[in-house]
């Protein structure tokens, strides 16, 4: 029952039968207020929470476009490696060869996780589109879980580029001795 038609029934009620005592309905009055209210903040709530999963949305959106030029880079350090597995290494230590080697099979199996963790965190977004508030809760959590994922490869990957560009420069020094 509204508010208003609350007080249009103390307005109308002067047969003795339909005669309700004024604290009755003072005290429907106030159920109703308070009833009203707690519908509000519950839609305030909704609100708020629609707000975090579409400003989260888009941090995971600016996410992967940073990720994107991450993996750019990564082809192109990979593509170098690869390049230099082509030359004719028969002058070079072979410890230093199968140094550089190993490094860059660890390179690609970073790279490899990499992708595979964007592409596992992009369709996480696209559930949490269509999710339902239970469920965008936990999905929530599963991309925290994802993002630290993908920190922490992307971390391992620098590292490792730091690494091939110094086996590089290794090589590039070891082939001008000889």
């Amino acid at each position: 029952m509204q508010i208003k038609e609350l007080f249009s029934l103390l307005s109308n009620l002067t047969d003795e039968e339909q005669i309700i005592s004024n604290n009755s309905a003072s005290i429907l009055v106030v159920q109703e207020m308070d009833n009203h209210q707690r519908e509000t903040e519950k839609l305030r709530r909704l609100v708020a929470a629609q707000g975090q999963v579409i400003a989260d949305y888009e941090a995971n959106l600016g996410l992967f476009q940073q990720k994107d030029e991450q993996v750019k880079a990564l082809k192109n350090t990979l593509s170098t490696l690869t390049n230099l597995k082509k030359v004719d290494k028969g002058s070079v230590d072979p410890d230093v060869k199968n140094d550089l080697l190993t490094k860059c099979g660890e390179l690609c199996n970073l790279w490899l996780q990499e992708v595979e963790t964007n592409s596992t965190l992009r369709e996480m977004v696209k559930e949490l589109q269509v999710s339902s508030s239970s469920k965008e809760k936990e999905m929530k959590l599963r991309i925290e879980s994802l993002i630290t994922q993908v920190n922490n490869s992307s971390q391992q990957l620098q590292d490792f580029k730091l690494q091939a560009e110094k086996f590089e420069e290794k090589y590039h020094q070891t082939e001008a001795a000889l």
